[in-house]
C-alpha cells in the first residue's frame, strides 16, 4: 500500500482543484481502512501461545486447578481433566522443590523440572518456551513422543511455590496457527474498499512512483538483509543442536565402553574364580584319589559341586537377562493361588520360612513360575550379602514408605516381603541396586541379580519397595490382585 501523497502545491491566487481535494480524502480514507484490516489480521493471526490469548488460557487452568483442589478433588484426576479440556499433550503438577509430583504422563513424576523452566519457577515468573524434550513422555503409559521431538512447554507459577505445566505439540500449534492466520472475509472487504478509494487518488500516486520504487527497492533489500539474518540464526541453532547431539552421543559412547570393559573384567573374574577351583579341585582328586582322606576327598567334592553350581547360576543369569532384553521371554498372567506359589517356594528355598500355610489370602493374577524365580531370586541375594535368617511374609498393605522403587505398583496388590537379619544396604548405594551390573565394593555375583528382579517384576506387571538399615533389608514384591473386574474380562 503506498504511503500518503503530498498535498500538491498551491498556485499563487488559485485555490486547489476539486480532484486534488478528493484524491487526499479518497487516499486517507484508503490508508485507514487498509491499516485498520492489517491491525486486525495480524491480532487475527498471532500464534497460539503468545500474548494475552495464550496466557489467559494457561493462567485460567492454573485458577481451575487450584479451585479443585481446595474443594478436595484429586490431583491426579485434575490435571488429566485439564488436559481433556484444554486437548493439550501433557499436564504436570511441579512441587516447591521443582519435581514433576502429578502428571498424566506417569514416567516424569518424581523428575527435576531442568533448563528454562526451571529457572523461571525459581524466580515464580510465567514462562513458555519450545524445546526437545530429553525423555521419552508417555500418556497414560503408551509412549507418545520419543527424545529429541519438539514440545512447547508452558510454566503458570503457584504464589506458594511449584507450578502448572501445560505441553503443547508444536506440530499442532503450527496447524491452529496456519488456520487463525488465513484471511479473514472482512479483511478481503477492507482491501477491495481501500484499492476502490486508492483508484481516485491515482494521479497522485503517479506523480510519486519514482519515490514510491525507491522506497520499494529500499524495503526489498531490507526484506532480503532481514531473511538473510534469520537464515544464519537457524543455521546457528541447528549447529548448535548438533554439536549437542555429538557431545550426548560421545558421552553415551564413553559410558557404553566403561560398562563393557566393567562387564569383561566382572566375567574375567567370577566366572575363572569357579571354573578354576573347579579344575584345580578335579585335578587334585584325579591324581592323588588314593593318598587323600575320606574326609578330604569329601570336601574337595563338595567345593568343586559348589563352584560348579555357582557357575551354572552366573550363566543362568546372564541367559535370563539376555532373553528379556530381547523380548524372548514371555509371561503368562493368569489365577494362581497363594498355597499353589507357597508350595513352590517350599520346595525351591527350603531354609527360608514362609508365611502360615493356613492363611487365607486372595488368589494373585500373575506368572506362578516367574514369582516364585523372583522371590527365590531375592531370598538369595540377601544371604548372599551377610544375612542369616530370611523369611517371606504376605500383607494386603505395603508396610513402609519405599526408599527405592522399581515397577509399577498395582492399585489392587499384594505384597510379599523378604525380610532378612543382614547388615543393610549403604545409603549412598541404595539408588543404583537395580541397575546393571552395580555392586556393593568387592561383593560377589555379577551385579544382575537384582536387575534381574527388576525384569521380571516388571514382565508380571508387579513392583520392588525397598527399606533397608542396620538391622536388616525388607524388599516388598507387589503383585497384582485377581479381582471380580479382571474375572469379567478374562472371561
Amino acid at each position: 500500500m503506498p504511503p500518503p501523497a503530498a498535498s500538491p502545491q498551491k498556485s499563487p491566487g488559485r485555490a486547489h482543484p476539486l480532484w486534488a481535494v478528493t484524491a487526499l480524502f479518497s487516499a486517507a480514507v484508503a490508508l485507514a481502512i487498509g491499516a485498520w484490516a492489517v491491525v486486525d489480521h495480524y491480532l487475527a493471526s498471532r500464534p497460539v501461545g503468545e500474548g494475552e490469548l495464550f496466557a489467559a488460557e494457561v493462567t485460567a487452568a492454573r485458577a481451575d486447578y487450584l479451585t479443585q483442589i481446595a474443594d478436595g478433588v484429586d490431583p491426579e484426576v485434575e490435571v488429566r481433566r485439564i488436559r481433556n479440556r484444554l486437548k493439550v499433550e501433557s499436564v504436570s503438577i511441579i512441587d516447591s522443590e521443582g519435581f514433576f509430583r502429578y502428571s498424566t504422563s506417569p514416567n516424569w513424576v518424581d523428575r527435576p523440572l531442568s533448563g528454562f523452566l526451571a529457572g523461571a519457577l525459581e524466580r515464580g515468573a510465567f514462562a513458555a518456551i519450545a524445546e526437545p524434550i530429553e525423555d521419552t513422555v508417555a500418556t497414560d503409559g503408551v509412549p507418545e513422543w520419543e527424545p529429541g521431538e519438539i514440545l512447547y512447554r508452558v510454566l503458570a507459577p503457584f504464589e506458594d511455590g511449584g507450578g502448572l505445566v501445560v505441553e503443547y505439540d508444536i506440530s499442532a500449534l503450527l496447524a491452529r496457527r496456519a488456520r487463525l492466520a488465513a484471511v479473514q472475509p472482512i479483511n478481503i472487504a477492507a482491501g477491495v474498499a481501500s484499492i476502490a478509494l486508492l483508484a481516485g487518488s491515482a494521479i497522485l500516486v503517479l506523480a510519486r512512483q519514482g519515490a514510491q520504487r525507491r522506497a520499494s527497492q529500499a524495503a526489498l533489500e531490507r526484506r532480503y538483509l532481514e531473511e538473510r539474518s534469520t537464515e544464519l540464526e537457524e543455521h546457528n541453532r541447528l549447529l548448535d543442536d548438533a554439536r549437542s547431539k555429538a557431545e550426548r552421543a560421545l558421552a553415551l559412547a564413553e559410558e557404553t565402553n566403561r560398562i563393557r570393559s566393567e562387564f569383561v573384567l566382572m566375567i574375567n573374574h567370577e566366572l575363572r574364580t569357579p571354573l578354576t577351583s573347579i579344575v584345580t579341585g578335579s585335578e587334585l582328586l584325579a591324581g592323588n584319589w588314593e593318598e587323600l582322606e575320606p574326609p578330604t576327598r569329601l570336601s574337595l567334592l563338595q567345593d568343586v559341586v559348589a563352584d560348579g553350581r555357582r557357575l551354572k547360576e552366573l550363566i543362568t543369569q546372564m541367559l535370563v537377562v539376555a532373553r528379556i532384553e530381547n523380548r524372548s521371554l514371555q509371561y503368562e498372567l493368569r489365577h494362581v493361588r497363594t498355597d499353589t506359589l507357597r508350595s513352590r517356594l517350599s520346595g525351591l528355598t527350603p531354609r527360608t520360612t514362609l508365611w502360615p500355610s493356613d492363611a487365607e489370602l486372595a488368589p494373585l493374577l500373575t506368572d506362578v513360575d516367574t514369582l516364585a524365580h523372583l522371590l527365590v531370586s531375592l531370598a538369595d541375594n540377601a544371604r548372599t550379602h551377610g544375612a542369616s535368617q530370611v523369611d517371606i511374609k504376605v500383607s494386603e498393605l505395603l508396610p513402609f514408605d519405599p526408599m527405592v522403587e522399581v515397577g509399577t505398583r498395582p492399585k489392587e496388590a499384594l505384597y510379599f516381603l523378604i525380610n532378612d537379619n543382614g547388615p543393610g544396604i549403604d545409603s549412598e548405594f541404595v539408588p543404583h541396586i537395580f541397575e546393571k551390573f552395580e555392586k556393593r565394593g568387592r561383593a560377589s555375583g555379577t551385579g544382575l541379580g537384582l536387575y534381574l528382579a527388576k525384569l521380571m517384576v516388571e514382565g508380571i506387571e508387579g513392583s520392588i519397595s525397598v527399606s533397608t538399615g542396620q538391622h536388616g533389608t525388607v524388599m516388598a514384591v507387589g503383585v497384582p490382585r485377581w479381582t471380580r473386574q479382571v474375572a469379567r474380562v478374562a472371561s
